[in-house]
């Protein structure tokens, strides 16, 4: 019905797609209308503004698709230290033992009549 305003509404659909607050966020979708925009539409005053969320929603895809990856390290990473952690509170535990168990041998030397 109104053949001029389809840019406007391609680039609205690209908006409310790509909206971090819509329950039905599709970001393909939204890729979708706003390059159909770009190439139906190369003159249009909605151009530059559709390239630039192209590219952000791009980037938000990308970082996405990262993002669980570097998590899983992250978390494995926790889950050394915590390993770690607890091997250093062992072998603390290890060292106080020795200590007693020195402290012990050193009194019963003492105890011991000298050698003649």
């Amino acid at each position: 019905m109104y053949p001029q305003a389809s840019d406007e509404a391609l680039y609205g659909i690209g908006c409310i797609l790509a909206n971090p607050k819509n329950p039905e966020k599709n970001y393909q979708k939204s890729l979708d209308a706003l390059g159909q925009l770009v190439s139906e539409h190369p003159q249009s005053k909605y151009r530059a503004s559709a390239e630039t969320l192209i590219a952000l929603i791009t980037e938000v895809m990308n970082r996405d698709k990262v993002e669980p990856t570097f998590k899983r390290q992250v978390d494995s990473y926790e889950k050394q230290v915590e390993s770690l952690q607890k091997q250093v509170e062992s072998l603390q535990k290890q060292i106080e033992q020795m200590k007693e168990i020195d402290r012990s041998l050193e009194e019963k030397r003492r105890a011991m009549p000298p050698r003649k």
